[in-house]
């Protein structure tokens, strides 16, 4: 029986620290601190006989249960399992679903860690995205309203949950449950794909859009839930005997590529879309004993007005600049009070103590700095004769000519002129978040780096400033290491950086991150392709999943120059996501300015363009939108800046 899994990691919260000298931070470490909690659903027999029945659902739902407290430290009475045969409050219908889920939001603390997992039918009707619990009527849209689980609600219950570590599995079979439905319409939507996406952390999927995926009769699991359930029990497990989201995605994808070898029939390509800063430990592995905490250092986001602020914590320089993230070791699970200082020349130093725990993320305000009083002289000197003009040597400080006109900008990279214009930005045949299309005015051309800013560039910067190496990861894994990177990635693509970092480099060399229109626009032009090239993918001319470099991932910067775009600028399709300086958030064309859109004023994630080595066409394309955390860094996503002449 085909079958869909996806899955959800609810996003942690960033709160700002208070004015006042001592506060308290209330958030989640990203370890394993803190209680443990489940709800656990599994649909195999529907009441009406119009769903089809699934093989697994029921068994897949207990094993997962089985594990959770097995190996993942969940205390028996903090797991609530409903499957069909089930009785009363535990019986999986869609009261009980709900009820559960607010019995999940009043009990589970913001250091606690929370699982939900369903495994059954979904099914897509009128646009709406549903989990189907027992009693599901499918026959009209109005009997899906009244006996289903919208995904909408579902999140929304979830996003009523103080914990920061939400942790949602949902193995859904297709979007088509019906019996009489053909094996044409068992596959994965992207429709689906977007609902569940919503205010995800983290999206694992079985399969990727298009595909199906299967049950296996001989372990009664589906083949995706049996190999996740092998890694949980321990095959997944790093050196230190834990497993987490990464080390388990890797597991199941190298088994993947063997089942797919064997089963090219019902071949599968899983894939994790994860934005989660830090390691979310999901069990300790066969054996383990009682679950232990892993100890992860407090991130702190920290900002100061004017930027360029040397950060110390408890008294050590940190060798890094406002904004940035710094990492504070924390020594066990019990809060810890460390103190926070940025000085800047010219500016009063200041400073904030704050309580941590092991593994939260925090944002620090400085607010702006105070300026001190420059001494005055009792006899100041003669003014001295007015210094001739500097020659120019900026040309990055004069409009361009022309499209594509190249000149080398303030960071020693290539720039291409793009000029001022209009062009329809979005898409009306992509994800909701790019519609509705509409129109755009670029009143001021502006220099775009030709290609994303290269390991070398970046490097130049870093020994400039002090700047941290990009040398830690939240997602993928770093190519720097003790300050440098194989000599061979030079030319690839800056990795690991986060916003923060970007708008650092940028800054550095009086630069910027483009507007979210700028780069469209860049990408598109006024004939609105669908890629930087046309409207037809061509793999062959970008770095995607089907196209690899080298080592498995990027390619060299400018590998493709047919893939340019019309104002000449190359990989604004794949290589890697870039950032831009815009808020993200899901709505924001409907309401967009015609003239010069810098999206919303405030958010908590900020967009990122273009695509990665590991995607497909879909994120590839031009109008394909994404979101970051502004202070995550990851093994797939860099920076492209642009100038605007005076």
């Amino acid at each position: 029986m085909p079958r869909l899994l996806l899955s959800m990691l609810l996003l942690p919260i960033t709160l700002a620290w208070p004015q006042n000298r001592d506060v308290q931070i209330r958030e989640a470490p990203g370890g394993g601190g803190g209680d443990r909690w489940a709800v656990v659903v599994g649909v195999d027999q529907y009441e009406r006989s119009e769903i089809s029945t699934l093989r697994c659902a029921a068994k897949d739902a207990q094993d997962f249960a089985a594990a959770l407290q097995t190996v993942g430290g969940f205390a028996p009475e903090n797991v609530k399992l409903l499957v069909t045969g089930a009785e009363g409050d535990f019986k999986p219908n869609a009261a009980n679903v709900v009820y559960w889920l607010g019995w999940l939001r009043q009990n589970a603390k913001a250091a606690d860690t929370v699982v939900f997992f369903f495994a059954g039918h979904g099914f897509s009707s009128d646009g709406v995205q549903y989990l189907l619990p027992i009693e599901a009527d499918t026959r009209n849209p109005s009997t899906l309203r009244r006996t289903c689980l919208r995904l909408t609600e579902v999140r929304q219950e979830l996003d009523g949950i103080e914990a920061q570590r939400v942790v949602v599995f949902i193995d859904a079979c297709r979007n088509e449950p019906r019996a009489d439905r053909a094996e044409g319409d068992n596959r994965m939507t992207a429709e689906m794909e977007e609902a569940l996406r919503g205010q995800a952390r983290a999206v694992y999927y079985a399969c990727s859009v298009g595909e199906r995926s299967f049950e296996r009769a001989d372990v009664d699991n589906g083949v995706f839930t049996h190999y996740l359930l092998q890694g949980l029990g321990g095959k997944a497990a790093a050196a230190d005997g834990y497993v987490d989201l990464l080390t388990l995605k890797a597991f199941v994808d190298g088994e993947m590529l063997l089942w797919n070898r064997d089963h090219p029939d019902k071949a599968m390509t899983p894939w994790l879309d994860l934005q989660c800063s830090g390691r979310v430990v999901l069990s300790r592995g066969i054996g383990s004993g009682d679950f232990q905490p892993v100890l992860q250092p407090a991130l702190v986001s920290v900002h100061s007005d004017p930027a360029g602020a040397a950060v110390s914590v408890d008294g050590k320089p940190t060798g890094q600049m406002t904004p940035c993230t710094v990492e504070v070791v924390v020594s066990g699970e019990a809060p810890e009070t460390h103190e926070i200082a940025v000085s800047k020349e010219g500016y009063a130093p200041r400073v904030r103590r704050g309580t941590l725990v092991s593994g939260v993320r925090a944002a620090l305000d400085m607010g702006k700095l105070t300026a001190l009083q420059p001494a005055v002289a009792v006899a100041p000197p003669e003014p001295a004769a007015p210094a001739p003009a500097a020659p120019s040597g900026r040309p990055w400080e004069r409009e361009g000519t022309r499209a594509g006109e190249e000149i080398t900008g303030p960071d020693g990279g290539t720039y291409v002129w793009v000029p001022p214009g209009e062009f329809m930005m979005g898409s009306e045949d992509g994800f909701d978040n790019e519609k509705p299309v509409h129109k755009v005015r670029i009143t001021k051309g502006y220099w775009l780096s030709k290609c994303e800013v290269t390991n070398a560039q970046y490097k130049v910067f870093c020994e400039a400033t002090g700047h941290r190496a990009p040398e830690q990861a939240d997602w993928g894994e770093p190519v720097w290491r003790n300050g440098g990177y194989p000599s061979e990635m030079a030319r690839h693509p800056v990795v690991c950086v986060s916003w923060e970092d970007a708008t650092a480099y940028c800054e550095h060399y009086g630069l910027r991150l483009p507007t979210e229109a700028e780069w469209e626009y860049a990408a598109r032009g006024s004939k609105g392709t669908a890629y930087p090239w046309g409207n037809e993918w061509d793999q062959s001319k970008c770095c995607s999943e089907e196209n690899t470099g080298p080592g498995g991932q990027t390619y060299p910067v400018g590998s493709f120059p047919a893939g340019a775009s019309w104002c000449g600028a190359l990989d604004l399709a794949g290589n890697v996501w870039e950032w831009c300086g815009d808020w993200y958030d899901t709505g924001d064309y409907q309401e967009s300015p015609e003239i010069d859109p810098k999206g919303p004023q405030t958010g908590q994630y900020r967009v990122v363009r273009g695509g990665g080595w590991y995607n497909n066409a879909t994120p590839c394309r031009s109008a394909s939108r994404a979101r970051g955390v502004p202070s995550r860094r990851s093994g797939n996503v860099g920076l492209r800046p642009v100038l605007v002449p005076r």
